[in-house]
């Protein structure tokens, strides 16, 4: 997926360094990295869990197109529907955030 929106992994990891990480833990039901990026020294933090609890952290979403786009009732409710249905056929999901 992350090559689909024109980023290399690779180059990435080389770029990046992993300053903190929490683990997953069931009660959180989520686990989170900080990274900082070698050329401008910023930090991004990067969570994957629990749809239905992470999502009610986020703002915005990242769309298809590589477009940033607000999160509105309309979106949540379709993305709560994917989720419930995912979930109707025993497929666990996984939402990935950052910031």
């Amino acid at each position: 997926m992350i090559y689909n929106l024109g980023y290399n992994f690779e180059e990435i990891r080389k770029e990046t360094k992993a300053i903190n990480t929490v683990p997953f833990s069931s009660a959180r039901k989520r686990m989170s990295v900080i990274y900082q990026v070698s050329k401008t020294k910023k930090f991004f933090i990067f969570s994957k869990g629990a749809p239905e609890i992470l999502l009610e952290s986020c703002k915005y979403y990242i769309s298809k197109a590589n477009s940033i786009s607000e999160i509105d009732s309309n979106w949540r409710d379709e993305f709560n529907s994917t989720i419930n249905q995912f979930s109707n056929d025993s497929l666990r999901t996984l939402l990935l955030c950052y910031r």
